[in-house]
């Protein structure tokens, strides 16, 4: 016994749907909907580049529907697309609901997960399928089977799960379908006000996709909704200056091979001598070496959003409570905990965790071991604060980036770290849309940069990287032939300092970010 099928769409999954339903023996095609005019009347085999199987396109249904029972369909195959007519969609299979057909469709992405679906949408095809005796089923690869099933058959091979991640990487380059890059994803359109392109429904069955798999596991589920973190507000500091987490420059002489703490740090926009270069259009030559940029980078901690205070704050704590079991000085312990930081480096990288663990071993190495493990327990809180705290920008950084954007500015976030915190922070920073590309690397170098520019296709003559640290967003820029815009944070690590970089027409440093756009106009 063979089922009758008719396959709705043939676009990127209809033309898989409709090979499957042509090869299979137990399947006889019985009717193709397109939408295309250039379709209609077309045999589905010609369509496919098959033998012709005598059944040519349509973009009517009525006929296929209306007919005497005995000469219907069983079954109707929806792969119309849905991303911007789900209303439109879900009609089109009540419809076919209604007339005894079976459904099966990838179409509408939030009915793989109907708790999570529109409640009305849902009520009107369970109506649907009542009055025609017929059955439903939604599913697809992604979202579907790569991000709901699989998973959990996967999860059969753990112990324990702490943490399901989810990341999309797909080559849209050669995505033949024209709808789903431009209509749905907005690729090419200008941006709206507000400088987000046009959202659809279909991004949020991923998160329905992982709602499913959280049920399945028994865990709570919250609402999907993205918290926006308060912007715009600077944290106030009681302690002194003195008391901010220093930088070390080296000698720029040599003399004595030696490193020296600098309290806080320079004025942004100053000379070597100290004076303030206010940066302005009336400033002489304030912009002609950063002529021809049309694609900005931007640094992310502590040139969007602070970071390196809460990092200070945590400094403050751990002096207070190493001095209940060490008699040892401020700076002495400062220069203990750069030491251990910078030798973990290559084994922990860049970030809070390494922090953290640099953080347990000084403590353990100063008070030789008798550090108890409530004090230990106190340290990771430390850390864990630092990777729990909301994301707060900086001021003037959405303002920034929308003008750089509508100056025409292609822009680039680089930053460098613990790929799950950043991915992280950018997640919740509300700014991650008005990216082109964003971009989490171990280490900010010269081989780093040329490896983003040449993978997003940018001549490093043309691109102009913009953060707060000279060491990471300055120096490597220069060595490959591109520019750099300094903007100073009211901390820095020590590790991210450098002496002085020569003058080079490629690197200027600015009060604000909020100078930005000026300089590269």
């Amino acid at each position: 016994m063979t089922t009758r099928i008719i396959v709705w769409g043939t676009g990127n999954v209809g033309r898989l749907g409709l090979h499957t339903v042509i090869a299979r023996p137990d399947f006889e095609l019985v009717g193709v909907v397109v939408s295309s005019p250039a379709k209609i009347g077309v045999d589905a085999g010609d369509l496919l580049g098959l033998e012709p199987v005598g059944v040519t396109c349509t973009d009517d249904v009525g006929p296929l529907l209306d007919c005497a029972p005995e000469d219907r369909a069983d079954a109707c195959a929806y792969f119309a697309s849905a991303d911007i007519r789900p209303g439109e969609a879900a009609a089109d299979m009540a419809r076919c609901l209604e007339a005894g057909l079976d459904e099966v469709s990838t179409s509408i992405v939030p009915l793989i997960y109907l708790p999570a679906a529109d409640q009305g949408m849902v009520e009107m095809l369970d109506r649907a399928c009542k009055a025609g005796n017929a059955s439903m089923f939604t599913n697809g690869v992604d979202p579907g089977w790569a991000n709901d099933l699989l998973p959990l058959m996967l999860a059969g091979t753990c112990e324990r799960i702490d943490t399901i991640r989810m990341m999309e990487v797909v080559n849209y380059a050669t995505y033949d379908a024209a709808s789903v890059l431009f209509d749905t994803m907005g690729s090419g359109r200008p941006r709206r006000r507000g400088g987000t392109r046009r959202r659809t429904r279909r991004n949020r069955g991923v998160v329905r996709a992982g709602a499913c798999r959280s049920r399945h596991r028994g865990q709570p589920v919250d609402d999907g909704r993205r918290r926006r973190p308060r912007r715009g507000r600077r944290p106030q500091h009681r302690q002194s200056r003195l008391h901010r987490r220093s930088r070390v420059e080296r000698d720029p002489c040599g003399a004595g091979g030696g490193t020296r703490h600098v309290v806080g740090t320079r004025s942004p926009a100053a000379d070597r001598n100290g004076h303030h270069v206010p940066v302005t259009p009336d400033t002489p030559d304030a912009s002609p070496a950063y002529d021809g940029i049309d694609t900005v980078g931007l640094d992310a901690d502590d040139t969007l959003w602070h970071s390196e205070n809460r990092f200070h704050e945590a400094h403050q704590r751990y002096h207070e409570l190493l001095a209940a079991h060490v008699d040892i000085g401020f700076d002495a312990l400062e220069t203990r905990m750069l030491q251990t930081e910078q030798r973990n480096l290559k084994l922990f990288g860049y970030g809070a965790k390494g922090f953290t663990l640099s953080l347990i071993e000084t403590a353990i190495e100063v008070t030789a071991g008798a550090i108890p493990s409530s004090d230990i327990r106190t340290i990771v809180g430390f850390g864990k604060e630092l990777l729990e705290h909301p994301v707060d920008l900086l001021d003037g950084v959405a303002e920034t980036i929308g003008r750089l954007r509508d100056a025409g500015h292609r822009l680039i976030l680089v930053t460098k770290g613990d790929l799950w915190h950043q991915e992280s922070k950018v997640a919740a920073s509300g700014i991650a849309d008005r990216f082109d590309a964003v971009e989490i690397v171990s280490e900010k170098d010269p081989a780093t940069y040329r490896r983003v520019l040449d993978r997003h296709g940018v001549d490093p003559a043309r691109f102009c990287m913009v953060g707060n640290s000279v060491r990471s967003d300055v120096l490597p820029l220069l060595e490959i032939g591109a520019r750099a815009l300094h903007v100073p944070y009211e901390f820095l690590w020590a590790h991210e300092a450098v002496a002085d970089a020569d003058a080079d027409p490629r690197f200027r440093t600015v009060d604000s970010i909020r100078d930005v756009p000026d300089v590269l106009r």
